[in-house]
């Protein structure tokens, strides 16, 4: 396998944002499971006297789920890497150090804040060294390692090791980050933001990214739409709308099979639904 120095930049930075976009959906679901022990509004709920979620944090994905209320199915997918490792220091002694353990909190600290320094150059197109997108794979890695050998110790969520979608988007400009609990399908509706409806004639192209902790060539990806009669293979499903598609409710169905012999919804690992609206042509 070549290392990231040996290929393109272009590439380079692909692959450095699908990992740190893993490690935000690795840290989403660790966060959720943890502080569901408060209760499932968590980051409404105070203890003691302080909120759970401190105000300058629940303010910011508040104003993110009020402005794009379909993208995020609960509060917690609303949330960005930093306020995602805010949260995790605010509570790190008492709910989230035995997730990194035998790790030093210093290390894990550390690598927090090498992802979260580099992120906003990488996803705003500005310049990132190879060594610091080196540093966002490594450190990505490491810590969803550890987030993975934790659920499994407790048997929970990813009991079943096998991989997962982590986003969908279309050529219309939707994007849904898919953090659905593990035997979940995720379930969008595109139709309720302003691109969600569709015309006979224009050819959408979908695409799926899949958690980078696994390889490529241990999954493949399947697509469906109108009810099982157009279907594709590959992250990538281009469509060309016709009158068979015009429908209030026409859905988009990818779905993930691993290698394995056993899968962990019966027939594949994971599955999502996007909901569109198709109209007729002129």
């Amino acid at each position: 396998m070549k290392s990231l120095s040996e290929i393109l930049e272009a590439e380079r930075r692909e692959i450095a944002r699908r990992h740190i976009e893993s490690l935000e959906a690795w840290l989403r679901r660790l966060i959720h499971h943890q502080l569901s022990a408060v209760g499932p509004n968590y980051h409404e709920a105070v203890e003691g006297k302080n909120p759970v979620i401190p105000p300058k944090i629940a303010d910011k994905v508040k104003l993110r789920l009020t402005s794009e209320p379909h993208r995020y199915p609960r509060w917690i997918d609303a949330t960005q890497l930093n306020e995602a490792i805010a949260i995790l220091q605010h509570h790190y002694e008492k709910r989230f150090q035995i997730a990194f353990n035998p790790l030093p909190k210093v290390v894990v600290m550390h690598m927090f804040s090498g992802v979260a320094d580099h992120r906003n150059p990488l996803m705003h197109g500005n310049a990132c060294s190879v060594r610091a997108l080196e540093q966002c794979v490594c450190y990505s890695n490491d810590l969803i390692d550890a987030c993975k050998a934790f659920f499994m110790a407790i048997n929970k969520e990813r009991a079943y090791d096998a991989p997962t979608f982590t986003r969908f988007t279309d050529s219309k400009g939707n994007i849904f980050n898919v953090t659905a609990p593990e035997g979940q399908t995720s379930i969008f509706d595109a139709r309720k933001g302003q691109a969600g409806v569709l015309h006979v004639g224009e050819l959408v192209t979908f695409e799926v990214e899949v958690d980078e902790s696994y390889p490529a060539d241990t999954y493949k990806i399947q697509w469906m739409a109108f009810w099982g009669q157009q279907l594709g293979e590959g992250p990538t499903f281009k469509l060309e709308l016709t009158d068979r598609n015009v429908s209030q409710q026409e859905e988009i169905r990818p779905t993930l099979v691993s290698n394995k012999v056993w899968h962990r919804s019966g027939r594949h690992d994971d599955a999502i639904i996007v909901l569109y609206q198709v109209r007729p042509g002129s």
